[in-house]
């Protein structure tokens, strides 16, 4: 009796194993953009190569912008699909929608050339740049 209990459980999980690499092996299922699933043979898939406009970025650290999706040089977090569109302004620049701004709460005001009204107590170097 035991000897029959033993045999019916390792058949099972030899059925089960089976099952599982036979049936990941058969088909591999790409996803669109629609959400829908599309069946795709194992030659597919390994001519499918990036595209050459997208950029990767890091959600933390977007000075790093890659052409291949992977981790971040800086943090090792997974890079992310930069918005496309818009033109890089460089690292001293930033550029923020209108609701973007509203919800950073970040208000600009004109400059002005005038002496300081207070004492401004200050470490570092000012310097005027003009650029």
């Amino acid at each position: 009796m035991k000897l029959a209990n033993n045999r019916f459980v390792i058949v099972c999980v030899a059925l089960l194993v089976l099952g599982f690499v036979f049936g990941r092996g058969c088909a591999l299922e790409d996803v669109d953009e629609s959400g829908t699933g599309s069946t795709a043979s194992t030659k597919d898939v390994a001519e499918k190569k990036p595209d050459e406009s997208v950029i990767w970025t890091c959600s933390m650290c977007p000075q790093f912008r890659l052409q291949e999706p992977g981790k971040c040089p800086g943090c090792s977090m997974d890079l992310i699909k930069a918005p496309s569109g818009g033109v890089d302004l460089g690292p001293n620049r930033l550029q923020m929608t209108e609701a973007a701004a509203a919800l950073a709460e970040i208000e600009t005001k004109p400059v002005q050339y005038r002496s300081v009204s207070r004492p401004v107590h200050m470490v570092g170097e000012v310097a005027v740049d003009e650029t």
